[in-house]
């Protein structure tokens, strides 16, 4: 009896497994089948438009023999005999044109619905997702209130970028000598946060350079956030040459929201434009963190 249990629980579980990704990828598979709906719609309508020519043919014939009929019999073919045959003819064309194109209408009608279907079930899980990663983002911005208004803001950017002393060698007026700074340990970074170094194709070996191109992103960013009203991360991370990402799909900025309404490149380096700043030792490279108002996906 356990025997048959487990087993009727082992098939029940692997059923209902199949069943999961199935859902799962249901639009991937409901455009997959919408595409091949469409070739199927074109290869049925192509077929149907050939018959036409003999359906039409038909038809003029049946026409003829109306009309040929009404004047070598008019005494027996009367015009309201054919007026009847005339709308029996009409009716005769109108089923065998329905008749050709049905099976392209239906397997139209289907792919519609498959593609319908596919944008309804990705446009609920994009909602869900969104008001999931708000409300993450939200608790996680009401957390930082309270050790900020608990422990200070100090602490709450130690805590956040595990801030460490670092002994860095320097050389001024007094000579050669070590000096402590505080840096983050690159252990710790906010999700939004990437690296400005010499993988990013706009990198330069000359620090001045890369200060100027920070400073002009940022303006082009809040000169942007103007003009439009909002601006997705993932915008300001093709204007600095980074890869899209997904939390940069959904967060940004709102001109007039809740945010600070200005892009601030939080940089962990030289302060070329201003913001929370940390040296990093190798001052031609930083992180780069961003003030992002939070999601904006649901707000514009």
């Amino acid at each position: 009896m356990n025997a048959l249990r487990a087993l009727s629980n082992a098939v029940t579980s692997k059923v209902g497994r199949q069943i999961l990704l199935t859902q799962k990828h249901s639009p991937t598979l409901m455009l997959a089948a919408g595409a091949v709906g469409f070739v199927a719609t074109t290869v049925l309508a192509s077929k149907a438009t050939l018959k036409m020519d003999g359906i039409l043919k038909e038809a003029e014939a049946d026409r003829a023999k109306i009309e040929k009929a009404e004047t070598e019999h008019p005494e027996k073919y009367t015009a309201e005999d054919a007026a009847q045959d005339r709308k029996l003819s009409k009716v005769k064309l109108a089923i065998e044109v329905t008749k050709a194109y049905a099976p392209a209408v239906a397997v139209g009608l289907g792919t519609l619905s498959l593609f319908v279907g596919a944008h309804v079930i990705l446009t609920k899980r994009v909602a869900g997702l969104t008001a999931a990663y708000a409300a993450v983002d939200k608790a996680f911005k009401e957390y930082r209130a309270r050790v900020v208004a608990d422990l200070g803001e100090e602490k709450d950017r130690e805590y956040r970028y595990d801030i460490v002393d670092k002994e860095i060698a320097v050389e001024d007026e007094t000579g050669a000598h070590t000096k402590t700074i505080k840096t983050p340990s690159g252990k710790a970074h906010s999700m939004y946060a990437i690296c400005f170094d010499r993988e990013n194709r706009n990198w330069k070996g000359d620090w001045g350079y890369n200060q100027s191109f920070l400073a002009a992103q940022q303006t082009w960013a809040n000169n942007k956030l103007r003009a439009d009203g909002h601006i997705f991360l993932n915008d300001v991370y093709r204007m600095l040459g980074m890869p899209d990402t997904p939390a940069g799909a959904v967060t940004g900025w709102v001109d007039g929201g809740d945010g600070d309404d200005t892009v601030i490149f939080n940089i962990f380096g030289p302060d070329p434009v201003g913001g929370d700043l940390f040296t990093q030792g190798n001052e031609r490279s930083v992180w780069i963190d961003f003030n992002v108002d939070g999601v904006i996906y649901d707000k514009i």
